[in-house]
């Protein structure tokens, strides 16, 4: 749920959790794998912030909807996470944000799917 682009900040995807890789969580390897794929280097990325969120957490980084290009047009990554089920909404950080709903609707399309960690680790 974290990145850091071209030694500049890191970037903190708004509205989910994914399993913390430092303490090897279950499905934290197939979550990096995930982000990895979809942020090769010199990928194009547009960073947004959310109006009714904060800019930067507590450890400065930014608190971002990203959207890369593909060869079909940009996805967002925090809502394609969700739906592949490489991370849960972020219970207490997204009330509020303007794509609450659709980041709840994709993590329970995930879910009902056991995509993901819904499958792999049970959550």
């Amino acid at each position: 749920d974290t990145f850091e682009i071209g030694g500049g900040p890191k970037i903190r995807l708004l509205g989910i959790d994914a399993s913390e890789v430092s303490t090897n969580d279950c499905h934290s390897a197939a979550a990096t794998d995930f982000l990895s794929t979809k942020l090769p280097q010199d990928s194009l990325v547009c960073l947004i912030s959310d109006p009714n969120g904060d800019d930067v957490d507590k450890f400065d980084r930014w608190l971002r909807y990203a959207y890369v290009q593909t060869t079909g047009g940009f996805i967002q990554l925090n809502a394609r996470a969700l739906r592949l089920g490489h991370a849960r909404v972020f219970e207490g950080f997204v009330r509020g944000l303007r794509y609450e709903s659709q980041l709840r609707s994709m993590q329970d399309l995930a879910r009902a799917e056991k995509k993901g960690g819904w499958g792999n680790c049970g959550w």
